[in-house]
């Protein structure tokens, strides 16, 4: 794994084996024909002496250099430019994430900032409408007040007549 700044990237460097039948010992063949199986595998992986240098981004193919019509010392150059592109690339992608991330928190932050002044003016709706409901109904009251006080007066005034 490298790291550069806050990026990083894997890659691994190993060398390609090749199967060569195995050729048993006298010991392994008695001792195969006394047990009736075979106690060593059927072939051996020899090292080829090419070398493979990997590059393995999480998000795209596999990327590989190896030694072939060139040897790999003569790839290390298109390895160091496609590590770097990833690395740009991989740096590209974690700021269009915190861009993308920051404008999520702008619209959240708008939406609550929203709903706070529809919850005021919900509130404010409520007030008006309980304070005219009271004024409606002071108005009843102080109708049937003025209804009582000129009943009363008319009352009154038949007496002394």
């Amino acid at each position: 794994m490298l790291w550069v700044s806050v990026e990083s990237a894997g890659f691994r460097i190993y060398e390609k084996c090749v199967q060569q039948k195995y050729t048993s010992t006298k010991k392994e063949r008695e001792e195969e024909f006394r047990r009736g199986y075979r106690s060593y595998k059927p072939y051996d992986l020899i090292p080829s002496g090419d070398l493979t240098i990997e590059l393995s981004p999480h998000w795209s193919k596999i990327r590989t250099w190896t030694d072939g019509k060139k040897c790999i010392e003569e790839y290390l150059g298109d390895f160091i430019s496609a590590l770097k592109q990833y690395l740009a690339e991989q740096k590209q992608r974690r700021q269009r994430g915190a861009e993308e991330a920051a404008r999520r928190e702008i619209i959240r932050a708008r939406k609550a900032l929203r709903n706070r002044w529809l919850e005021r003016r919900r509130q404010r709706a409520e007030r008006l409408q309980s304070e005219a409901q009271r004024w409606q109904e002071a108005m009843t009251l102080r109708a049937y007040l003025s209804a009582l006080a000129k009943k009363d007066e008319s009352k009154h005034d038949r007496r002394r007549h």
